[in-house]
């Protein structure tokens, strides 16, 4: 299975993601609290914060499996 990471689930990406769930892949984004994280995980993928200054032991598990960037 293919696995996207969006740094930043913004509205481009947001549109990238949705047109590869529909062709089957996993899809994690992040964003840079709690509220954010809550709104991408609503989308149905997976929510990551990241502040843009230390990796997270989320975004950490995250990159080990994804197949894109």
């Amino acid at each position: 299975m293919s696995n996207l990471l969006c740094i930043g689930l913004g509205y481009s990406a947001r549109v990238l993601a949705a047109r590869m769930v529909a062709k089957g892949w996993a899809v994690a984004g992040t964003a840079r609290g709690g509220d954010g994280v809550a709104r991408i995980a609503a989308l149905g993928y997976e929510g990551i914060c990241f502040d843009g200054s230390r990796p997270s032991p989320g975004i950490q598990a995250s990159l080990a499996t994804a197949t894109h960037l």
